[in-house]
């Protein structure tokens, strides 16, 4: 019996020797775990303030969107005004386009109402001198018959005198 015994023993002993062989590559992987659990933590750890620093640039983002997303509408009421203006600005350019072409009808019928003027101008200086050349004529005719009658007279009054 004792040898069954020392076999037993020695298969205890050998059973132990495997168990605390398994224990020491146990305790290994609890370690290497430990180290990957602590690395994981440490990557966790850094993934969170990466997450935060992200959340903060979003929210940065979120409101420089805001301000442009602003800007974009005062500029939108802006070209809206300006469309206005320039729908405006075509309303006046027409209606002086309008005007310019009524003036330079108005300028046609002034120019044509001048010429014909000038034409009775000449006209009528033409029948003013040809009128005062037949008064030159009558006045130069009167003369000679002034000067006519002044002689009958003066010879009516010569042989008047000669008779006294």
């Amino acid at each position: 019996m004792q040898a069954a015994r020392k076999e037993e023993v020695f298969s205890m002993e050998s059973d132990q020797t495997k168990i605390e062989g398994r224990l020491d590559r146990i305790e290994i992987v609890v370690v290497e775990t430990k180290n990957g659990v602590d690395k994981l933590q440490t990557r966790v750890t850094g993934l969170e303030t990466q997450v935060a620093e992200t959340k903060s640039c979003v929210k940065e983002l979120q409101a420089r969107v805001t301000g442009l997303e602003t800007k974009v509408q005062g500029i939108d009421r802006r070209l809206i005004d300006t469309q206005n203006d320039v729908k405006d600005l075509q309303s006046d350019v027409k209606g002086l386009t309008e005007r310019v072409i009524q003036t330079q009808v108005g300028m046609e019928n002034f120019d044509r109402r001048v010429t014909e003027t000038q034409g009775d101008v000449k006209e009528l200086r033409t029948r003013m001198e040809d009128r005062f050349q037949s008064v030159l004529k009558e006045i130069n005719n009167a003369k000679i018959w002034a000067l006519f009658v002044a002689a009958g007279m003066l010879s009516v009054l010569a042989r008047g005198f000669h008779w006294i």
